[in-house]
């Protein structure tokens, strides 16, 4: 099996040493380095050139978000996921805003962890359980279009249809598939394959990682 190379950022030895053992013990992850702080982070990406980087976001020196977003602008192939205590929303918001594919809380289970991260590195966009409700709160705090606006479809990278974009539209405002379903004159299940078909296309599971995808595409518009 080929193994995944990464690095793990974090100033706390035992924080850093201990996610260090959970990924040495699994057969699908390679650990590269370690670093103490977002410069150490950066020159060792530059050295080791891994495919997923583990953040944490408060460090000396240069912070996890400085680190990640300078990481993106040269390598945006990397996936970074931002780790953290805390689960404030200004972090989660500046999370996506610096190119971060997920954030992840100290305290979530090993399983959820590396559940997450594998995510990542399919191209997902995933955020732990524990913060799903406050990331929605987050991203529709921050000017998001509601159904009445238009969203710029010339800058999303991805092709929708009329009927899923009018989904889409509902789906920021919050709506239900039964709502939907009303409102556009359609069967609950015909929306509920529309919004699948909607999620597949955005490679993501739930409507808080459809909105969080929606947002980055949208950056010129709502940053």
């Amino acid at each position: 099996m080929n193994k995944l190379p990464m690095i793990i950022v974090d100033d706390q030895p035992i924080i850093r040493n201990g996610l260090a053992a959970i990924f040495h013990a699994e057969p699908d992850f390679e650990v590269l380095a370690t670093a103490v702080d977002g410069q150490e982070a950066v020159d060792a990406v530059v050295e080791h050139h891994p495919r997923l980087v583990l953040m944490d976001i408060h460090m000396p020196h240069m912070d996890g978000l400085q680190a990640t977003r300078w990481i993106i602008q040269r390598y945006p192939e990397i996936c970074i996921m931002l780790l953290t205590t805390f689960d404030d929303e200004q972090y989660i918001w500046e999370a996506l805003k610096s190119g971060a594919r997920g954030y992840v809380l100290k305290d979530t289970e090993t399983n959820e962890m590396l559940e997450t991260v594998r995510g990542c590195l399919r191209g997902q966009m995933i955020f732990p359980t524990t913060i799903q409700q406050k990331l929605m709160q987050t991203v529709t705090q921050h000017e998001l279009p509601d159904s009445s606006e238009e969203i710029p479809w010339e800058v999303i990278d991805v092709s929708f249809t009329e009927r899923e974009r009018e989904i889409i539209h509902r789906l920021i405002d919050g709506r239900s598939n039964r709502e939907m379903a009303d409102s556009l004159h359609l069967s609950e299940g015909t929306v509920k394959n529309y919004v699948m078909g909607i999620y597949q296309k955005m490679n993501v599971k739930r409507r808080t990682e459809a909105i969080a995808w929606l947002t980055k595409r949208m950056n010129g518009r709502i940053y």
